[in-house]
């Protein structure tokens, strides 16, 4: 009974990491380096001005850029 549980519990992790990596989640998102470019962002438009949609992958018009990518301090 033990190694079944033990089998189940296993299945149920891999199919919650492989779920996470389907989908973009933002804690994995790239940050924003923190330069003066950056430090003014508050629309996607803003984000858009230089970085093309096209050229990013898995990124759709409906996403919200500054949802996911946020400015970190000194870096």
């Amino acid at each position: 009974m033990k190694r079944v549980a033990f089998w189940a519990a296993l299945a149920i992790v891999f199919a919650v990491a492989a779920g996470c990596g389907h989908k973009r989640v933002a804690p994995y998102a790239p940050r924003m380096p923190d330069v003066k470019e950056h430090k003014g962002q508050t629309s996607d438009e803003d984000c858009l001005d230089c970085h093309a949609l096209a050229s990013l992958p898995d990124h759709s018009v409906s996403d919200s850029c500054l949802d996911c990518h946020r400015v970190i301090p000194g870096r």
